[in-house]
C-alpha cells in the first residue's frame, strides 16, 4: 500500500483540523455548550477520521472537500449534542442561529482549505521555477573550461596536476 501524495495528506490535515476546531467553536457560537475533555477526545477522534477520508482520496475537489466538511460539523454537533447539556440559545432562532453557525463554519474552511492549496501550487511552481538551470537566449558570453598545459604532455582540464597512478608501468 503506498502513501497518499502530500498535497493529499495536506488536505486531509486541514479537513480534519477545520472539522473539528469549527464544530466546536461553531456550535459554541450557536448558543450550544462547549464541551468536556470527554467530549473533546470523541470530536477529536471524528476529526481524525475525516481527515483521514480526505487524505486517502486520490483526486478531491472543492465540492467533496465541503462534503466532507459537512459530514464533520454534523457529527460534531451529533456528538457536542449528545454528551453536553444540549440546549440552544433562548431565542426563537435557536436551532436556526445553531444550523446557520455551522453551515458558515463549513464553508469558511472550505474556502480557506482551496486558497492554501491554491498557495502550495503557487509555491510548488515558484520552487520549481528556482530550481531550473537556463541560458538566455541570444547570450554571447559563456563558461569556458580553463586548459592548462600538462606536465605529461596535453592539456589538463585545470591547473590541478593529474592525480593517480600513470597509465603505462615504466
Amino acid at each position: 500500500m503506498s502513501a497518499a501524495p502530500a498535497p493529499n495528506r495536506l488536505r486531509g490535515v486541514f479537513v480534519g483540523a477545520g472539522a473539528g476546531a469549527l464544530t466546536v467553536a461553531a456550535h459554541g457560537l450557536g448558543g450550544g455548550a462547549y464541551p468536556d475533555s470527554a467530549a473533546l477526545a470523541i470530536v477529536l477522534v471524528l476529526a481524525a477520521a475525516v481527515g483521514g477520508c480526505a487524505a486517502s482520496l486520490r483526486a478531491i475537489g472543492p465540492a467533496a472537500a465541503l462534503a466532507l466538511l459537512g459530514i464533520g460539523q454534523l457529527a460534531g454537533h451529533v456528538t457536542l449534542g449528545a454528551l453536553t447539556a444540549h440546549q440552544h440559545a433562548p431565542s426563537a432562532l435557536g436551532p436556526l442561529l445553531m444550523v446557520s453557525a455551522h453551515c458558515i463554519a463549513t464553508v469558511l474552511c472550505g474556502a480557506l482549505i482551496l486558497a492554501v492549496e491554491r498557495l502550495q501550487a503557487f509555491v510548488d511552481a515558484v520552487a520549481r521555477l528556482a530550481t531550473i538551470r537556463f541560458t538566455p537566449a541570444g547570450c554571447s558570453w559563456h563558461t569556458e573550461t580553463f586548459m592548462a598545459a600538462s606536465p605529461v604532455g596535453g592539456t589538463s582540464p585545470s591547473p590541478i596536476s593529474r592525480r593517480g597512478p600513470p597509465l603505462v608501468a615504466a
